[in-house]
């Protein structure tokens, strides 16, 4: 799956791009790189894995902390 901007991230997880911002800045995750053109873009994998954890009802700072696991073992199952 291809990187998502900002809105097209904070859309999946139905919130605005100035609260997926001060979740990263706060929690560290889910974690964003610069594109080449200076774009802000966030990991595919990162943002499903926290709508899935927010979609069952965890509060954002566990939410945030199950999908760091989530979505870094899914990387490792990966590369195998």
């Amino acid at each position: 799956m291809s990187d998502l901007r900002p809105d097209e991230a904070a859309a999946m997880l139905r919130v605005s791009p100035d609260t997926l911002r001060a979740w990263e800045q706060r929690f560290g995750y889910p974690h964003s790189v610069f594109r080449a053109t200076g774009q802000r873009c966030y990991a595919h994998r990162e943002v499903i894995a926290l709508r899935n954890t927010l979609d069952a009802g965890l509060s954002v700072a566990a939410a945030i902390n199950k999908a760091r696991r989530v979505s870094s073992g899914s990387r490792t199952r990966r590369r195998r």
